[in-house]
């Protein structure tokens, strides 16, 4: 082959829509759960000073002993500041980063990777403070005075004339109203006006202290929230020019405050977070360090960073701490301190209308009733059950059908929740049964491991259909369908069959010959509102055929499905589109729209794993069983109600080829990773990776991609 190989604007797609979250507050935090990522992830140290999220998404740590990036996935340590403390991080557009440290004034710039140093006095000065005002204004806090950026230079203010006071080592910045910004300094709070010039320097005293040492602060309407090195916080009134101790954090050493609505997240040297009301002064809630492995890693909370539905929590040699963003659209089933469905393989259940649940798992069935505040657990240790594993659960009559794998077949009587055998005959003492269909003459017909049961339940009377006295040449029935058309379909485990009732007889050469193979092991059948009845096999993806049995689809993985084991499909109630359930998620189409989209443990499922029993009920709600719990969608809400949210694209973070990472500068990498959008390749160079962000901040291995590369030679 001759030439170049062009690879032209590589573009990956986040193939998945995230849902709104419901945002944090107080209320939500004992459902809080963090991710802790430290040294052993990739950071340069696990003390943590400050927390940044740039425009294009990139979380900017800083450390005791350096300056890392986190996208997501991966940290990447900028090894230009090792062994250099950062103590505050600032963008004034989307190349240049200031890095404020213990040696002076940094520029990084992202798109090259270089560093410059930027010389603010004679002297290198220990930066803390790296502020940009909403104008655009570089405003950078030192241990000898403020510096303003303007006209390409920096002009420096003293508080005072001594550069050495206490007063002018700046501790941290926010910006107030009409010109004016607010300092905290080791002297004091000082009111700065910028077009003015003018200052004045606010200490704290009362009968017992005298405070003027401030750590860091925040604004919230017209009162300053500050930290102190010792005496907890202080509350100054803007208005009045007087402060207040907050009696609810009044001691200890205070390094991170941050405003959330109507309330002060403090970050303390010790205590973990404390939430106050800014209304009240009260607290409302804490944040802290407990053995449980999703708590955060310490209570020496030294940066804090909330923004939307997450929370970034940096501290003393714990790490970083942060809450993974997750969507709300589906839920998982419980009880509150009754029963929690999180966890359970649901094999089966069914929702009734007067809030009774029933629902079978591999280690047994669970009774449910919530207006009487009831739970009930059977099990082949506590009940006439003789296999704790429920394939079925159906309504009958006025109770409930429950098959077994391989312990028969039972009645759950709704009103007692006493469980009783469905017949005392032996067939339906042992066995597996999976459930049942209706016919046109309101008969039964019980699929199970040795054939089908036709019941008649007002008689008692039944029949018995299988290999040896019947063409029905499989025994084992999995699904069962009763057609519009009156016909009676069965899928089991070696092919279709459809009962021919005028014949009296099973038909298993319905499908044509190219469609046999993928009809063998059929778990679900559906018939839609258009009346084409969809044929899920757990291997072979889906069959589709059309209302008159004359055209024939298979769908599978090289179409849309996520996976070929498809356990269910169901029709949206108030969408009208087909929701999916896989062994890999779950998955909505509306084929007249060609939109397809793929849901992932990020939108709420618990597990992406999905059993086959599928219900609406009368409210439209959908329910699945899954792996991990029994998984409701409430299909009222319209998706515009609950809201979506483009994620930010994946930004490519390294480029290797070869074997060997690029760095910026090399002639097929001019420019840093995030920046590119175009590699040429030599003849030789005929082997490319990448490594890219999820800028989302998901729950580990959540979000799911499509890999779309162009090229030409």
């Amino acid at each position: 082959m001759e030439g170049n190989l062009w690879l032209y604007r590589l573009y990956f797609g986040v193939a998945i829509l995230l849902w709104l979250p419901v945002s944090l507050s107080a209320v939500d935090l004992p459902n809080l759960t963090f991710r802790t990522i430290t040294i052993s992830d990739g950071l340069s140290n696990n003390i943590i000073n400050t927390i940044y999220k740039d425009k294009r998404g990139f979380i900017w740590l800083g450390t005791q002993t350096g300056l890392d990036r986190f996208d997501g996935i991966n940290v990447k340590s900028f090894l230009q500041f090792s062994g250099r403390t950062i103590f505050s991080i600032a963008e004034t557009d989307s190349v240049y980063l200031w890095v404020g440290t213990d040696k002076g004034l940094w520029k990084l710039d992202r798109k090259t990777d270089q560093v410059e140093s930027v010389t603010l006095d004679t002297k290198s000065l220990e930066v803390r403070s790296v502020f940009v005002s909403q104008t655009g204004r570089l405003l950078v806090g030192t241990t000898h005075g403020l510096f303003i950026y303007q006209e390409s230079a920096f002009r420096k203010v003293l508080f005072g004339s001594n550069a050495l006071s206490s007063i002018n080592f700046i501790t941290g910045i926010v910006e107030g109203y009409k010109d004016t910004f607010w300092l905290t300094s080791q002297g004091g709070l000082i009111e700065y006006n910028i077009e003015t010039g003018q200052s004045k320097v606010y200490t704290y005293q009362d009968d017992e202290k005298f405070v003027s040492y401030f750590s860091c602060l925040a604004l919230l309407k017209e009162k300053l929230y500050l930290g102190t090195a010792g005496s907890g916080m202080l509350v100054f009134d803007i208005g009045k020019a007087a402060f207040s101790i907050c009696p609810e954090v009044e001691n200890g050493y205070i390094k991170s405050i941050i405003t959330v609505n109507d309330e002060i997240w403090v970050g303390t040297n010790g205590s973990g977070i404390r939430i106050i009301s800014a209304s009240t002064g009260k607290e409302l809630s804490a944040i802290e360090h407990t053995s449980n492995a999703d708590a955060i890693c310490s209570n020496a909370v030294y940066s804090l960073l909330k923004e939307d539905d997450m929370l970034w929590v940096g501290t003393y040699m714990g790490g970083l701490s942060y809450t993974p963003a997750h969507g709300s659209f589906f839920s998982v089933y419980s009880y509150p301190e009754l029963f929690n469905s999180y966890n359970m393989n649901v094999r089966a259940f069914w929702v009734d209308a007067d809030g009774k649940k029933v629902i079978g798992t591999r280690d047994g069935l669970y009774y449910i009733s919530e207006t009487e505040q009831r739970i009930r657990h059977y099990t082949h240790r506590n009940s006439i059950l003789r296999s704790d594993i429920i394939l079925s659960v159906k309504p009958f009559n006025r109770d409930f059908l429950i098959g077994t794998y391989g312990g028969g077949l039972y009645l759950l009587h709704r009103n007692t929740g006493e469980l009783s055998f469905f017949q005392s005959d032996q067939c339906f003492m042992q066995g597996s049964f999976n459930g049942y269909e209706r016919d046109g003459n309101n008969k039964l017909w019980i699929g199970s491991s040795k054939g089908v049961y036709v019941y008649d339940h007002l008689t008692g009377e039944y029949e018995v259909y299988n290999s040896r006295n019947s063409s029905l040449s499989v025994n084992s029935v999995f699904s069962l369908k009763a057609d519009s058309k009156g016909r009676m379909w069965l899928g089991t485990g070696g092919a279709v069959f459809m009962y021919d009732r005028a014949a009296g007889v099973f038909k298993s050469d319905v499908f044509p010959e190219h469609v046999l193979p993928y009809t063998k092991s059929v778990r679900f059948i559906y018939e839609d509102k258009k009346k084409n009845l969809w044929f899920c096999d757990d291997k072979e993806g889906v069959v589709k055929v059309d209302e008159s049995f004359t055209t024939f689809e298979h769908i599978t993985i090289d179409d849309f499905l996520p996976n070929n084991s498809v356990m269910s499909i169901v029709e949206d109630p108030k969408n009208g589109g087909l929701w999916f359930a896989t062994q890999r998620g779950l998955l909505y189409i509306k084929e007249e729209e060609n939109y397809h989209k793929i849901f992932s443990l990020y939108d709420g499922i618990p597990g992406y794993i999905f059993n086959s029993p599928v219900q609406i009920t009368d409210d439209n709600t959908i329910w699945w069983g899954n792996e991990c719990g029994l998984v409701c969608y409430d299909a009222a809400k319209s998706w515009s109600e609950i809201g979506t949210k483009e994620v930010q694209p994946p930004v490519i973070t390294s480029i290797s080829v070869a074997g060997r990472p690029l760095c910026p500068g090399e002639t097929l990498m001019p420019v840093s990773a995030p920046f590119i959008d175009e590699v040429f390749l030599s003849v030789n160079d005929n082997n490319i990776s990448f490594t890219f962000s999820a800028l989302n901040y998901a729950v580990e291995n959540t979000d799911l991609f499509i890999r779309v590369l162009f090229g030409r030679i």
